[in-house]
């Protein structure tokens, strides 16, 4: 039994009694120990029964939670977990199909002549395979005016379902990190996130569509977990799994899904990754003390087993939709025309990173920048006595107006950018030759290095214009195609650098560089491009370089920290009413939304970086 002297021990440090703090301990201490195995009197074990208590803590330790012990995982959470999958793809599929196809159709129609914007294809060979040949109206000012007749009225579209009942607020929307965050979605806003999303991504928006399909995701696992009423816990992890099965599905392999969230899911709960630690921090409790012996294991074998199986079905269920009506493109054998992987090239990746990480400082300087801006404007035209519902048409209108003029003579920026993506690559790796030119020969026209170096440059600025102006959606898809264009053109200014290595760094080092994601980053890039996976090593070398300069050192933090002061010398700050008193009009306020919706959330509309997804 324990004495007074243990439960006095004075090397445990005050406040500490359960010896949650082993630092002052002399001889190794297991943190994770409850109380009752720091009062167990061991001087009456053997060293052999000593051993096997140690080794049975291990094994729970490893083995965690016995999940399928419990009748509910093969019956509820399992059933529920294949039933996501399918119902989750079968969604998906018609949100992209729907809106690509609409997308396509203005894109073309509006285009003078009998132009049409993409690629055009060979006839198909024996195999049924069809070969790129060109892209056409990708160049420098092959865009249309006409352009605007869809982008103008889709942005003002897509802000005038910000006015429906329960939408989120303006440009404060909740994304996947937020969700992933504290596992909890708000159900009324997902049809007004979803919808929103959609209108953007038809017009032609330079936005990404991870945003929309994780809100779709998890709203179908909150549903499901209502239907079979089941408890919090469990309605948390089914939430889980519809988020990883809307990425995992739709990825190239059902892993990345899985490595994504879990990746975001270490960012978002730093502390513990439990579920049933998510369930505490929805109730506000405390971790509760355990009977002695016991302890509380992990369960992230249980989320990743559901996780992985709902991914499974959707991504077949995808591959089969895409085998029968996706394009069946050529490709080339990255392996036999990427030059050998040399180990200089783990130092070239160096500066890689270094440009990744001023381009992804850039870029969040020019969204926070877009938001303080609107945010301004919107403030004005509101103490100009105009409505509010007015202020949430007009911002994203105006987005669209900026954004269609500039694709007019930029035309890579119109869209996410994940259909052109990987025909560009095509055309700038089809042979050995291709990769040794820092050009890309498009038929009998060239894109210039320089033209792919300003259209990345123009890509993020009018994201951010995009997103800062209030239309719904994320950023990962748009910066890896910002990243492949800023990786095309690279070898022309630093010809030390081969295009084969340029491309892939950059194409995730600019994301990588503030979401801390840098494997499944990694992933997409090689199982997308078919690259050696030896290059995986100068890309993990920009990755370390670029969130160690943008995100490491702090910088970011102490923008965010200092925006305000920054904002007011700029002139960018609140605006101050007659009476001296600060405004209280934010881009929470504009869409007429109610203190409820906007509570728990930080007034950080100018520089919002946890607008990751």
């Amino acid at each position: 039994m324990a004495t007074y002297h243990h439960l006095n021990n004075p090397l445990l440090p005050h406040g500490s009694l359960d010896g949650s703090s082993c630092n002052s301990f002399p001889k190794p201490f297991d943190c994770h120990e409850s109380l009752d195995d720091i009062l167990v009197d061991k001087s009456a074990m053997s060293d052999h029964e000593e051993g096997d208590e140690k080794e049975k803590r291990m094994v729970k330790r490893v083995m965690g939670q016995p999940y399928a012990q419990n009748l509910s995982f093969w019956f509820v959470l399992l059933p529920s977990s294949i039933f996501l999958g399918f119902t989750i793809a079968s969604i998906g599929l018609i949100f992209f199909g729907s809106s690509g196809f609409v997308e396509q159709k203005w894109v073309d129609g509006l285009l003078p002549g009998d132009r049409e914007y993409g690629a055009l294809y060979s006839q198909p060979m024996e195999n049924g395979k069809v070969m790129v040949e060109k892209l056409e109206s990708v160049g420098y000012g092959q865009g249309t005016f006409r352009w605007l007749l869809v982008t103008i009225p889709g942005s003002f579209l897509a802000g005038l379902v910000l006015l429906l009942p329960g939408s989120p607020p303006l440009t404060s929307f909740r994304t996947m990190f937020d969700e992933l965050q504290d596992l909890n979605v708000h159900l009324k806003s997902s049809i007004g996130v979803i919808l929103a999303a959609w209108v953007g991504l038809s017009t032609g928006a330079t936005i990404g569509p991870e945003t929309a399909v994780g809100t779709i995701g998890a709203s179908l696992g909150s549903i499901v977990a209502g239907v079979t009423r089941r408890d919090l816990r469990s309605k948390l992890l089914l939430t889980f799994v519809g988020m990883t099965c809307s990425l995992g599905g739709f990825m190239f392999s059902p892993l990345i899904g899985i490595l994504m969230t879990v990746e975001l899911g270490l960012a978002g709960r730093p502390d513990d990754t439990r579920i049933s630690a998510a369930v505490r921090r929805l109730k506000g409790e405390r971790r509760k003390t355990l009977p002695a012996g016991e302890m509380e294991l992990m369960d992230n074998m249980e989320q990743v087993t559901l996780a992985g199986i709902a991914c499974l079905c959707a991504w077949m269920t995808v591959q089969g939709a895409l085998s029968k009506w996706g394009p069946n493109l050529l490709f080339p054998d990255m392996d036999e025309i990427f030059p050998e992987f040399e180990n200089i090239f783990i130092l070239y990746a160096i500066p890689l990173g270094i440009i990744c990480a001023v381009w992804g400082f850039c870029y969040l300087i020019i969204q926070g920048g877009c938001r303080a801006v609107a945010t301004r404007i919107g403030q004005r035209i509101v103490m100009w006595g105009m409505p509010q519902w007015f202020v949430t048409l007009l911002l994203p209108t105006i987005a669209g107006l900026i954004h269609g003029t500039i694709s007019t003579y930029y035309p890579l920026t119109l869209g996410t950018g994940t259909d052109i993506l990987p025909q560009l690559l095509i055309l700038g790796f089809n042979s050995t030759d291709a990769i040794g030119t820092p050009e890309i020969q498009n038929g009998d026209e060239i894109l210039s290095p320089h033209y792919l170096l300003v259209s990345a440059m123009v890509n993020s600025l009018v994201m951010g214009i995009c997103l800062g102006f209030g239309l719904v959606g994320g950023q990962i898809m748009p910066m890896i195609f910002t990243g492949s264009l800023l990786g095309l053109s690279i070898p022309h200014y630093l010809p030390f650098i081969p295009k084969a290595l340029a491309l892939p760094c950059c194409a995730m080092g600019i994301a990588t560089s503030f979401v801390p994601t840098p494997f499944s980053f990694i992933l997409v890039i090689v199982l997308a491009s078919g690259i050696p996976t030896n290059y995986g090593a100068a890309m993990f070398t920009t990755t370390l370089v670029s969130y160690t300069l943008l995100a490491g050192t702090g910088v970011l933090t102490a923008i965010v920290e200092k925006k305000e002061e920054i904002l007011q010398f700029f002139g960018l700050g609140q605006v101050k009413s007659g009476s001296d008193c600060c405004a209280e009009t934010t881009t929470h306020d504009l869409s007429g939304s109610s203190d409820e919706d906007s509570q728990g959330r930080k007034n950080d509309h100018y520089l919002n970086i946890s607008n990751i997804s």
